[in-house]
């Protein structure tokens, strides 16, 4: 699969989904249903020329929906379908058709959950502007993430989104919003305390699409066994892989964690460099080889624990 390919869509996901609904949306007001289905897959892989789309069936649902069904993407240079939407519906807003302000209302069923949303605009404008919230996504489903990482990204997804945009520049939309996970697992390269992996309570993060990158606000961490904060950035790559992570926090280890380490040094150690504002860290490095280092002194003294754990 191309690099360049695979970091396209990756890194506007959000930008492909909206252009689909976009697209749907206008082919809904201009072309009786039949026509649709050839023409959105070219009007799709206009704006989109390194990927395939397939668009399994179109048709008409009560009360006035045009619902495609079975839409893959799959890109130029592969075979494989890296992301599949099982159900996208649109119908135009019913409230709005008289005003000069139109609105397109869509629902699509992927990865197990639901992303529900509006797009306004008015006629002889190119602007318009969206919103909506995400339920129930399964992101252990995305098979191209397992792929280039080795490893899934579980739990469950939720979350509210906004937006603002031009018909003839949709990869340039500006988003931000907020996003929930809920019920998963991290796992860890190397241990991180101890830990080789965190089951988690829930993750809460704000979030906003900058050029080039993701920007994350006021994160926070919610686990049985630790808590913490987060903000930082993602950079997009030519592959997923490649992309840069950077990302400040601290974290705050619960009795339950202590209970549970089996090496008793490291216990001690972090006891005795625990904060009242917990264990400042940083993490940097690339998506599949990230890096975690914690500030100061603690650095240090889990550094010599590490050393001398590994002398005969």
């Amino acid at each position: 699969m191309g690099g360049k390919v695979l970091r396209r869509l990756l890194s506007s996901t959000g930008y492909l989904l909206y252009t689909l609904v976009v697209l749907v949306g206008l082919l809904w007001l201009l072309f009786p249903a039949e026509a649709v289905q050839a023409r959105l897959e070219q009007e799709l892989q206009k704006h989109y020329p390194g990927y395939s789309w397939k668009v399994g069936s179109v048709g008409l649902a009560l009360p006035g929906e045009l619902v495609l069904t079975d839409v893959q993407i799959v890109p130029i240079e592969g075979k494989d379908v890296i992301l599949t939407l099982d159900r996208l519906a649109v119908a135009p807003a019913v409230e709005k058709l008289f005003d000069k302000e139109k609105a397109v209302n869509f629902s699509i069923h992927l990865l197990q959950g639901d992303i529900r949303g509006r797009i306004l605009f008015g006629f002889g404008t190119k602007e318009f502007t969206c919103r909506g919230t995400l339920e129930g996504l399964q992101p252990a489903k995305l098979n191209i993430v397992r792929q280039s990482l080795n490893r899934t990204l579980d739990g469950t997804l939720a979350g509210t989104f906004s937006g603002m945009g031009s018909w003839n520049k949709i990869s340039q939309t500006g988003l931000q919003g907020n996003l929930k996970l809920t019920g998963g697992t991290l796992q860890f390269r190397e241990p991180v305390l101890g830990l080789t992996a965190l089951p988690y309570t829930k993750i809460e993060t704000g979030f906003k699409r900058g050029k080039g990158q993701w920007l994350f606000e006021q994160g926070t961490l919610q686990s049985k066994i630790i808590n913490g904060t987060f903000s930082g950035s993602v950079q997009t790559g030519d592959t997923l892989a490649a992309g840069r992570l950077q990302f400040t926090g601290a974290l705050k280890p619960r009795s339950e964690m202590f209970a549970g380490l089996k090496n008793p040094q490291l216990a001690e150690v972090v006891r005795t460099h625990l904060k009242s504002d917990g264990l400042p860290f940083i993490v940097n490095g690339t998506v599949a080889v990230p890096g975690i280092r914690f500030s100061g002194e603690l650095s240090q003294a889990l550094n010599s624990l590490k050393r001398s754990t590994k002398q005969p």
